[in-house]
C-alpha cells in the first residue's frame, strides 16, 4: 500500500523506459568523456607499487595460491580480498599495462553512476532529479582521485557493491513474503562482499535506516499503524531496526577487524602523538572543508598535511557552530523537507569511519573520502532547487515556463562546469611528476609530494635531484623513516657505504619494521667486513618476515665461518 501512494504522488514525474534509457546513455558518455584521459596514464609511486607492480601475488596473477593469499591477506594494513582479486585479475590481462586497471576503475565509476540513478529514481519516482543527482555524483572533480588512482580501486569496488546493497534493499521492502527472505539474502550477501572490498561499508546499514525515513516512508508507515494499535512510536519502529541487526553485527565485525589489522601494521595513530582533543577540531573543520570543497573544487591534491596542534581554534569553533546550525535546521524542517534531514545525516554518517577520531595516516582529509558521503549533499541541493525553482515558477505570472527552462540551463551549466573542471584533474593523474609537482604548486609544504617526487626521480636515475626531495621531506618530515632509507639507497649506489649505513640506521630507528632497509643495512655492513652487524640484521629481517637473497646468506656465512664468528642461528 506504501509503495502504491509513493507512486502515486510522484505519478507526475514519472518517465517511459526510453527517456531512462536516454539518461543512462547521456550519464556514460558524459563519464566517459571526463574521464577518458586516466586510459593513457600511468601507475603513480604512491601506493601503486604496494598495491599492483612491486607486490608478487598481484603480478602472479589468479592462481589458487593468490587467492589464497587474498583472503588471508593484510598487506596495505587493510584486509580487503576482493579487492586483491580484482587487482590480481586485471594483471591476468593486461599484464603491466597501466591503461588496463585504469579501464577496470572507470568502469566500475560508470557502473556506480548508472546504478546509483536507477537506485534513486526506483526509490523516489523522480527521473530528472535522479540524473542529476548522477550526474554531480559522475563529474565531480572531488571524484577524480577515486577513479583516476588505481590503488583506489577499493573505492569504486566497494561502492558497486553499496549500490547494489541499496537495489537489493529495495527490493526487499518493496516484496512479499517468500521473495521477501531471497531479498534480504542478497542484502546480506552485497553487504559481505562490500566489506571484503573496502570496509568503509560498515555504514552502510545507517545509511538503509535513513533511507527508511526518506524517500521509502516506511517510519511514516509504521507510525501510522502505530496510532490505529495504540502502540507507542518508538515500539513501532523497533522492527526497522531489529530487521538490520544482522548487518550492523557484520558492520562492528569489519570495524574490529580492521582496527586490529591497522593497528598491528603501525597505520593508526596512537592518542600520545595525537590527542582526541586535536582529532575532534580537525574532523569539524574536515567535515566543512568537504563542503567547500564540494561547493568550489580546486586546489585539489591526493594528501593533506594534518595540521596537528597547528590548527586554528577560530576555525575549529566556526565549523562546529556551522555544523550544529545545520543539524538543527534539517531535525527542524524534517518533517516538510525530509530530505534535508536525510542528506546531511548520510553525509556527515558516512564520513564518521574517515574523519579521523581514529586517525589512521597522516593526512588531515582525503578527496577519495567524499566519493560516497557527497551523494547526501547532491539530493539536498538538487530536490532543495527544484523546490525553490517551483516556488519561483509559480510566482511569476504568465512566465513561469521561462523561468523552469532558466533553472534547467543552470543546472546544465554546473554540471559541464563541474565536468570541465574534472577534466582538468585527471589530467593531473597522467604520472608521478605531473601529480607531485602540481601538488607542491598548491601545499609547497607537503612532505608526502616531495618523498613521492623524489621516488620517482630515482626510477628516472636522476639521483641528485632525488636526493634532494627526500631532503625537503625530512626538513618538513624528520620522522619519515622512508625518506632516510631511500637517502642511503642513493648513497649506496654512489658507493659511499658509511652515509649508507648511517641513513639506514635513522630509518631503521624510526621504524623498525622497514625490512628493506635491514636488508640493505645487511648488504652494506657486509661489504665493510662488519659480518657480525650484518648478520644480525638478516636476523631482523627474518623476524619480519623477509628471506634476503639466498646468495648473499651463503657468502656471509662462509664469511662468518671462515672468520671464526659463532651466531645462535648462524646454521
Amino acid at each position: 500500500m506504501l509503495a502504491k501512494k509513493r507512486r502515486i504522488k510522484n505519478e507526475g514525474d514519472e518517465h517511459s523506459w526510453r527517456d531512462v534509457a536516454l539518461v543512462v546513455f547521456a550519464l556514460a558518455v558524459l563519464t566517459a568523456v571526463v574521464f577518458c584521459r586516466v586510459l593513457f596514464a600511468g601507475f603513480i609511486t604512491l601506493d601503486d607499487p604496494t598495491y599492483v607492480m612491486q607486490n608478487p601475488h598481484v603480478t602472479g596473477g589468479l592462481t589458487i595460491a593468490n587467492i589464497r593469499w587474498a583472503l588471508t591477506a593484510t598487506h596495505g594494513a587493510n584486509w580487503h580480498p576482493l579487492t586483491w582479486l580484482s587487482h590480481m585479475i586485471d594483471y591476468s590481462i593486461y599484464g603491466p599495462r597501466a591503461g588496463g586497471h585504469h579501464a577496470t576503475s572507470l568502469l566500475f565509476h560508470l557502473a556506480n553512476v548508472v546504478l546509483l540513478f536507477l537506485m534513486l529514481r526506483q526509490m523516489t519516482r523522480c527521473t530528472w532529479k535522479s540524473a542529476f543527482v548522477a550526474a554531480l555524483f559522475a563529474v565531480h572533480p572531488l571524484h577524480v582521485e577515486s577513479v583516476a588512482w588505481v590503488a583506489e580501486r577499493k573505492d569504486v569496488l566497494s561502492t558497486f557493491f553499496w549500490m547494489m546493497t541499496l537495489w537489493a534493499y529495495f527490493w526487499y521492502t518493496e516484496s512479499q513474503m517468500p521473495s521477501r527472505i531471497v531479498a534480504y539474502v542478497a542484502v546480506v550477501v552485497l553487504l559481505a562482499l562490500g566489506l571484503m572490498a573496502k570496509p568503509m561499508l560498515v555504514v552502510l546499514p545507517f545509511t538503509l535506516l535513513l533511507l527508511d525515513y526518506w524517500p521509502l516512508g516506511r517510519y511514516s508507515k509504521l507510525k501510522r499503524e502505530s496510532g490505529k494499535t495504540g502502540e507507542p512510536v518508538r515500539a513501532s519502529v523497533m522492527p526497522l531496526i531489529v530487521e538490520k541487526l544482522p548487518l550492523f553485527l557484520m558492520s562492528a565485525a569489519s570495524s574490529v577487524v580492521t582496527f586490529v589489522v591497522q593497528k598491528k601494521a603501525g597505520a593508526v595513530g596512537p592518542l600520545e602523538e595525537m590527542p582526541l582533543q586535536i582529532r575532534l577540531a580537525n574532523a569539524c573543520v574536515s567535515y566543512v572543508a568537504y563542503i567547500g570543497k564540494m561547493l568550489w573544487p580546486v586546489r585539489l591534491v591526493p594528501f593533506y598535511p594534518h595540521p596537528g596542534y597547528d590548527i586554528r581554534i577560530g576555525y575549529v569553533v566556526a565549523s562546529l557552530l556551522f555544523l550544529l546550525a545545520v543539524t538543527f535546521v534539517t531535525i527542524r524542517l524534517r518533517r516538510r523537507f525530509p530530505y534535508l534531514l536525510v542528506g546531511w545525516l548520510w553525509y556527515v554518517g558516512v564520513l564518521v569511519p574517515v574523519i579521523g577520531i581514529v586517525q589512521v595516516g597522516s593526512q588531515a582529509m582525503a578527496d577519495r573520502y567524499t566519493y560516497v558521503s557527497l551523494i547526501g549533499l547532491f539530493i539536498i541541493f538538487v530536490w532543495g532547487m527544484s523546490e525553490l525553482v517551483k516556488r519561483w515558477a509559480s510566482e511569476a505570472r504568465g512566465g513561469s515556463r521561462k523561468r523552469i527552462h532558466l533553472a534547467w540551463i543552470t543546472g546544465i551549466i554546473i554540471v559541464f562546469a563541474l565536468a570541465a573542471r574534472a577534466f582538468v584533474q585527471v589530467g593531473y593523474w597522467k604520472d608521478s611528476f605531473v601529480l607531485f609537482s602540481r601538488t607542491l604548486q598548491v601545499s609547497p609544504r607537503n612532505h608526502v609530494a616531495h618523498y613521492n617526487l623524489g621516488v620517482a626521480l630515482i626510477d628516472t636515475k636522476r639521483l641528485d635531484e632525488a636526493y634532494a626531495q627526500f631532503a625537503q621531506t625530512l626538513q618538513i618530515e624528520p620522522g619519515y623513516a622512508d625518506a632516510y632509507y631511500n637517502q642511503g639507497f642513493i648513497q649506496q649506489a654512489r658507493g659511499r657505504l658509511d652515509m649508507a649505513i648511517d641513513k639506514y640506521r635513522r630509518a631503521v630507528e624510526i621504524n623498525p619494521r622497514l625490512v628493506q632497509a635491514h636488508n640493505n643495512l645487511a648488504i652494506c655492513l657486509f661489504a665493510k667486513g662488519d659480518y657480525r652487524s650484518a648478520w644480525q640484521e638478516v636476523s631482523r629481517c627474518r623476524a619480519l618476515g623477509f628471506e634476503p637473497h639466498p646468495g648473499f646468506i651463503k657468502a656471509l656465512r662462509q664469511k662468518m665461518i671462515e672468520q671464526g664468528i659463532q651466531m645462535p642461528d648462524l646454521d
